[in-house]
């Protein structure tokens, strides 16, 4: 889904027009993408939490120089899904596995 499928999705559910939609949800992931660079955790709660995680410099591979090297430390993006969204998917995955999809 994109943001534009996504925008259509909430106009229907809400009754508000996409020309109304648009701006709210383009709103929304600036203030989530500067709140998050601003290193703020952000929680929602039936979905889960976004927050900056460091990762360590670390040893690795050069596959095309074939010889080791060192990652620099880096920043990226961690999701950590809600409980109550664990368990739907659980539950998800289990009925996919019984009916065979």
């Amino acid at each position: 889904m994109n943001k534009y499928e996504l925008a259509c999705q909430v106009a229907k559910a809400s009754g508000k027009t996409l020309k109304e939609v648009i701006p709210i949800i383009n709103s929304l992931f600036k203030v989530m993408g500067e709140t998050i660079l601003a290193g703020v955790k952000i929680n929602i709660g039936d979905l889960g939490s976004f927050s900056l995680k460091v990762r360590k410099q670390r040893k690795g591979y050069d596959p095309y120089r074939r010889v080791p090297m060192i990652i620099p430390e880096s920043m990226s993006l961690k999701f950590e899904a809600a409980p109550s969204l664990q368990k739907k998917i659980a539950i998800k995955c289990s009925q996919d596995i019984i009916s065979g999809k």
